[in-house]
């Protein structure tokens, strides 16, 4: 069931990224503003229907608990970074710790190095900042825990 789910997701943003030429995170958070713009669509959508109350609260619990602590998160991979920097330039640990270039038969190389693991943590903030933390505003609007979007109006926009 859930490879199936997938594999609609993966047809559905193909779909998008071909015929409209706009990603489907982009869709999902326009979707997510008009809803929170507009909560009465909020009920005739009613996905806190569809999901169990246990699963619902272990979602919404992982997302607040990573975007409650966002900026320790970035600090961390700021750090990491920064370590990996300075191991590099300063000292030959990385070169002892990272496994060697592997060659193939059709002369391809494999390799890992400190360069693409600072890359890597870079991509990862991006992606928290920006598609992942799309899905956590939908998730929030659409299952309304302690009505999201009342709460949004009135603490947030206007104090």
């Amino acid at each position: 069931m859930i490879k199936s789910v997938v594999e609609q997701v993966k047809e559905v943003k193909k779909l998008t990224e071909d015929t409209v030429n706009i990603p489907l995170t982009y869709l999902i958070f326009l979707s997510s503003c008009f809803l929170l713009w507009k909560p009465k669509y909020i009920s005739l959508v009613n996905v806190s229907r569809w999901i169990p109350n246990n699963i619902r609260e272990i979602i919404l619990g992982l997302f607040n608990v990573l975007y409650s602590n966002i900026i320790l998160v970035f600090i961390a991979l700021f750090g990491a970074v920064v370590v990996i920097t300075l191991l590099s330039e300063y000292t030959s640990i990385l070169d002892k710790l990272l496994p060697d270039e592997v060659e193939y038969m059709d002369n391809t190389e494999v390799s890992w190095n400190q360069y693409s693991a600072i890359r890597r943590l870079v991509s990862i903030v991006f992606t928290l900042a920006l598609p992942i933390f799309v899905y956590y505003f939908t998730i929030n609007v659409l299952l309304n825990q302690n009505n999201f979007v009342e709460t949004f109006f009135q603490k947030i926009l206007f104090r």
